[in-house]
């Protein structure tokens, strides 16, 4: 099994609908150590969700992906139905629809494979979780595919920043904390363009911390390409802002489109503006 893709729960209320979709009888719990979906008999949670759809149209374009199947960690008895919505179709299309009893966090689930379309009927796919015993929890999910990739990926990421310790400190928290992350091969340039970083705190093999003259974006971004060509071993190059809340999952996503393309990729991120009343794409 190789994972295409996490389905990540919100790190808070203000942004969920992003991630998932609940009814009334469903809701998400941020009081214990692990967030997860509880339900009460009818509930519903959907990835139908900006960040946690599965994008077929994009993915059969420019990767060789063309089955994938969907792994969850439930509590309970439930059925789980997957659709695809057909880009300018205001309908949706079943794909399967599965039931499963007396499931346990400790024992996923895994959903029949979903051959992709390679058609102008390829879409947006997601599933819908309904609970149909007294109570029960969902706790995680991915995007899973037994292919083989088409080659090995290792990512130099580099971060130029000038003073922005915080965000720094709660990037460098979210990639080294997201479980995923843990087994690929990659390595972080942080150049600090304004020399206010701590160099007791770059002590992780992954990690390096470069102290740099105040050059500017382009010339931080430009110090941290030479430090990681010099290692001579990273097959493709990450640039990443310093004043973001980092959804450490684009970067696992980036790995497997990588890892599975057609043919090499340059590929631009997106920013979500977290000012506004819903966070919204920018």
């Amino acid at each position: 099994m190789n994972i295409v893709s996490g389905i990540n729960l919100p790190k808070s209320a203000d942004a969920s609908d992003l991630y998932i979709q609940c009814n009334e009888s469903a809701s998400i719990n941020y009081q214990e150590n692990e967030k997860k979906v509880v339900f009460s008999q009818g509930g519903i949670v959907s990835s139908n969700s900006y960040f946690n759809s599965f994008y077929e149209l994009f993915y059969t374009k420019y990767t060789t992906i063309s089955s994938i199947y969907y792994v969850l960690k439930l509590e309970g008895d439930f059925k789980v139905s997957v659709y695809r919505e057909v880009n300018g179709e205001n309908k949706r299309e079943i794909i399967s629809e599965q039931n499963f009893e007396k499931c346990h966090f400790s024992e996923p689930v895994k959903i029949l494979p979903i051959n992709l379309l390679q058609n102008e009927k390829a879409g947006r796919i997601y599933f819908e979780i309904t609970c149909s015993s007294e109570q029960g929890g969902f706790k995680e999910a991915c995007i899973a595919t037994d292919e083989n990739k088409t080659r090995e990926v290792s990512l130099a990421i580099t971060i130029c920043t000038f003073k922005k310790e915080d965000y720094i400190r709660n990037t460098l928290t979210a990639i080294f904390q997201d479980e995923l992350l843990q087994n690929k091969n990659f390595k972080l340039f942080v150049v600090d363009n304004g020399r206010t970083l701590d160099k007791a705190d770059f002590t992780k093999p992954k990690l390096k911390l470069v102290p740099n003259i105040n050059a500017g974006g382009s010339g931080g971004f430009t110090r941290g390409l030479v430090e990681a060509l010099e290692e001579n071993v990273y097959s493709h190059f990450l640039l990443m802002n310093d004043d973001i809340e980092l959804e450490s999952q684009c970067i696992y996503r980036l790995f497997s489109l990588h890892e599975y393309a057609k043919t090499d990729l340059a590929v631009a991120g997106g920013l979500l503006s977290l000012d506004r009343e819903k966070a919204s794409v920018v």
